[in-house]
């Protein structure tokens, strides 16, 4: 495990994906991953081509059910429970958690990469949204700081603040899954606004496609081994922390 995370209701769980086996091994045996699906996702991971990414999807909802039976003590069974990250349209959106139609109590976010991911998690009782990111260390590269970056956000990098190209991917990237409601990622709609002050910045989402209105976000990031790790709350439709 390379971090787990609490504040409140709040659980933050980060881990290399060749561990994880062993860690859920300890609360459920099982023969196969697949046992841990509930039908309907065994249906959504056939639409997955890419060995690589069909082991990420796995592992981030066998994570979020570990979670949701370890730290908020449900007796649900892995199986029993279904996690979507997609409409009805197969476009992206904040994972809907559910057992047998009923919706749980709780609001998640992933990230992944090849070897490691994050699995964000929060009971909705307290928290409208999560949102998370893990960005490997300096893989943002100079082309992509040049095509999707603004000025504002190109000086930061040059400011006395100390804040890198992969501080403000993952402050885009983790504003973009706490707030996304079917919009695909368009960085350029996300910028960061503030420098990184101890462990936080802030970012500001354009709502429209004149860029007239925003929604703004105080995002969170950590060092965590060979990453950067972002994370947000949304306490309401309103207002963030």
């Amino acid at each position: 495990m390379l971090l787990e995370y609490q504040r409140n209701s709040f659980h933050l769980f980060c881990f290399r994906l060749d561990s994880l086996p062993g860690l859920v091994a300890v609360d459920r045996i099982f023969d196969s991953p697949l046992e841990l699906l509930s039908p309907a996702e065994k249906e959504m991971l056939t639409r997955i081509s890419s060995d690589t990414r069909r082991q990420q999807w796995l592992a981030c909802r066998a994570a979020a059910k570990l979670m949701i039976r370890q730290a908020f003590r449900e007796k649900f069974d892995y199986s029993d429970i279904t996690i979507c990250s997609q409409n009805a349209e197969g476009r992206p959106v904040r994972p809907q958690l559910t057992v047998q139609g009923q919706t749980l109590p709780y609001v998640a976010s992933f990230s992944h990469l090849n070897e490691a991911a994050v699995v964000a998690l929060a009971a909705s009782d307290s928290v409208f949204a999560v949102g998370t990111d893990l960005v490997r260390n300096q893989s943002v590269s100079p082309v992509v700081v040049k095509t999707f970056f603004s000025e504002r956000e190109k000086n930061l990098l040059n400011g006395p603040q100390p804040i890198t190209p992969d501080d403000i991917w993952a402050a885009k990237e983790t504003t973009y899954k706490a707030r996304c409601q079917g919009s695909g990622f368009s960085p350029r709609r996300i910028e960061v606004v503030s420098p990184l002050i101890g462990e936080t910045v802030t970012t500001r989402m354009a709502t429209d496609n004149q860029a007239s209105h925003f929604d703004t976000q105080v995002v969170h990031l950590l060092k965590v081994a060979d990453y950067r790790l972002g994370f947000c709350l949304i306490q309401d439709t309103r207002h963030a922390t």
